[in-house]
């Protein structure tokens, strides 16, 4: 894939450079390298090589972020990376190369810093706009769309990974797919789309997959695509697969997935669903002791609730507690939501229902913001089992709209003409009038003036 078709590119420039452009090249090396197992350990000796030298501007820059994906790769606390990563995020001018700044993004959004990622994505979104660089909108418009889904804005999400998919598709830029086209999916499942995200995860290959950043999201993708469509022996399957790609022997140093893809915690719900509890605690235990010791509250929480449904009775109900505690503070709404979810169910099935209602409750009025049509569902669903009486059902009202009618009317509400409406989302008006159209009807409103009206959710967040 990319990292490894960047990395036989450089190699093949080192042949012809100049004494000072050879240490630049080997320093930009250094961070494709580690995207991808079949030439990390050309990067390992390479970092070890750069470490014993006195380096300063580009090649000191490179070298920092190849050390701070180290960090990340290897599930180190994500304070190890943190420090690395945010001196790279601080001076991108000296990392030229777009595949290198996004691998410092995804890398920060890995380590869940996504509040210093949201403030330099306004910068190098302006920049990728007036260069027009197909590397460079891809790169941003990818690392926008992974940031908006691990926060759970779908419709930010989905607009950010249809900009970069646009420009993967007319620009025949093959390699960038993978990351907008697995958003996409993910996008897609988070809103009840099952049929479009099958027909988005068909355009990515099926087998010989690399272990690579963007080869291991995949199989992860769709092992969640076949979670939600019932299909539970292939989803415990895929994330089999991804698990594997997280192989150290094949990267040649240690590796550690701690909220990258949440392979384990997806295998144990499909074990859960095929009756294996105990080997789904197995799996969901050792995601959440990878990520106490990581230090990242989504992939804490993520992992807890795995594993708070492999218990039963007392137990299962305090780790499905914990989660939703500890992604009280956290960004990433629909985690929060789904934790929520989980832990009032389990509440209510254990006769206590006065204590379920506000929970599920919570967790509705979440999902609902989020456009996560699934899980806005099943917590209406729980609610009318606990004897309440949740708000209508999603056929209108805010809870309807699909995630890009939802982006275009939050924009609509902003104040924005459908011109820069058209602009921002990189569609035609038309598209954007028939987004409005359709999302006014379901509002039950005639126009963008009542906006403010029907939206006080989403004017508030």
């Amino acid at each position: 894939m990319a990292a490894r078709h960047d990395f036989r590119v450089i190699e093949d420039a080192l042949s012809a450079a100049t004494a000072e452009e050879t240490l630049a090249l080997q320093a930009q090396l250094v961070a494709i390298a580690l995207q991808d197992a079949r030439t990390a350990r050309s990067g390992l000796r390479e970092i070890r090589r750069l470490s014993r030298r006195k380096l300063t501007g580009m090649p000191a820059a490179a070298l920092m972020l190849a050390q701070g994906m180290m960090a990340v790769l290897n599930g180190r606390p994500a304070g190890d990376g943190t420090r690395l990563l945010e001196a790279v995020l601080s001076d991108l001018a000296m990392i030229p190369s777009w595949d290198a700044r996004a691998a410092a993004l995804w890398s920060l959004i890995t380590i869940e810093r996504f509040s210093a990622v949201d403030a330099a994505l306004g910068a190098l979104r302006a920049e990728a706009d007036r260069s027009g660089s197909s590397r460079a909108l891809v790169a941003v418009y990818s690392s926008l769309a992974l940031l908006k889904l691990k926060q759970g804005d779908l419709a930010q999400a989905d607009a950010a990974a249809r900009v970069a998919f646009r420009v993967v598709r007319d620009g025949d830029f093959a390699q960038g797919a993978v990351f907008a086209v697995t958003v996409l999916a993910e996008t897609a499942i988070a809103s009840g789309g099952l049929d479009e995200a099958d027909r988005l995860l068909d355009l990515l290959p099926h087998e010989g997959l690399p272990a690579s950043v963007g080869g291991m999201l995949i199989p992860a993708a769709r092992g969640r695509l076949r979670l939600a469509q019932g299909r539970t022996d292939a989803a415990l399957k895929e994330f089999e697969q991804c698990i594997a790609l997280w192989d150290p022997a094949l990267w040649g140093m240690p590796t550690k997935d701690v909220g990258y893809t949440h392979a384990r915690s997806g295998a144990a719900h499909a074990m859960l669903a095929l009756g294996e509890m105990r080997k789904a605690r197995e799996l969901a235990d050792a995601e959440v002791a990878d990520a106490r010791s990581f230090g990242g509250p989504r992939a804490l929480g993520v992992s807890l609730r795995a594993a708070g449904l492999a218990r039963t009775g007392a137990a299962g109900i305090a780790m499905l507690e914990e989660s939703a505690a500890v992604l009280a503070d956290s960004p990433a709404l629909l985690e929060r939501a789904m934790s929520l979810l989980e832990w009032g169910a389990a509440l209510r099935r254990a006769g206590r229902r006065s204590q379920a209602v506000p929970i599920l409750l919570q967790a509705l009025d979440l999902a609902a913001r989020c456009g996560a049509r699934p899980v806005t569902e099943r917590a209406r669903d729980e609610l009318r089992v606990a004897g309440a009486r949740p708000r209508r059902d999603w056929s209108a009202g805010v809870e309807s709209l699909t995630p890009s009618e939802l982006r275009v009317v939050r924009l609509a509400s902003d104040g924005r003409t459908n011109r820069q409406i058209a602009q921002d989302l990189y569609v035609s008006i038309k598209t954007v009038e028939g987004h409005l159209g359709r999302a006014y009807g379901k509002l039950g409103i005639k126009g963008r003036a009542e906006l403010d009206r029907v939206l006080p959710l989403e004017n508030q967040g």
